[in-house]
């Protein structure tokens, strides 16, 4: 009841926002052969994902969907753009599977430039206090073809062997894009195809 609750609130204030204001609203769309979140599998097998993203100046509120073996996850995101280098923001995420913990999380991340880095802290659930930070590095490999490459570590506040670090690899062209992640030498690999509308 209170997920029901928190979606209807959600859904309700942004069909007031998007009626009330001028802003723009973008979604997207795709498929993956294995959901990763920050160098961690997310899921058995293929998830399908969706989200809707109303923005007014440098303010945003969103909302996004991924299908999980066992039920969905769903993610709700406000973020704040202090200026062209500096956003902040908020995650809630939602789950409805047996083994899903629903949490809210607080994050800043800082473009410099040549590469962009990010922290992340758990501020209510199960997993209050952990804490993510990663550093990202965006290249151009040939025409059409892009690469990121992303060293992050996480932190769990409660059991230090929850702790890790990973290494990833995002080869992108076109909507097509191809992730190879390396979590405490666990090995994991994606392919995926996203579009924008």
């Amino acid at each position: 009841m209170k997920k029901l609750s928190l979606i209807t609130l959600f859904v309700s204030a942004f069909a007031f926002i998007t009626s009330a204001y001028a802003g723009t609203i973008s979604g997207n769309a795709g498929v993956t052969s294995n959901y990763l979140f920050r160098g961690i599998s997310q899921d058995d097998g293929a998830s399908v994902n969706a989200g809707l993203t109303y923005t007014d100046g440098a303010l945003s509120i969103g909302a996004s969907a991924y299908s999980l073996s066992d039920g969905t996850e769903v993610n709700y995101v406000v973020d704040y753009s202090v200026n062209e280098a500096l956003n902040v923001g908020a995650t809630v995420y939602s789950y409805d599977t047996p083994a899903g913990v629903d949490a809210t999380e607080l994050y800043a991340a800082y473009d410099l430039g040549i590469a962009a880095v990010s922290f992340a802290t758990v501020t209510d659930g199960a997993n209050d206090g952990d804490t993510a930070i990663a550093l990202s590095y965006g290249f151009d490999i040939t025409e059409g073809v892009s690469g990121s490459l992303t060293y992050g570590e996480v932190e769990d506040d409660s059991n230090s062997a929850g702790d890790y670090d990973y290494l990833q690899l995002d080869v992108s062209y076109e909507s097509l894009t191809v992730s190879l992640v390396d979590a405490d030498d666990n090995s994991e690999v994606a392919v995926s195809y996203g579009f924008n509308f």
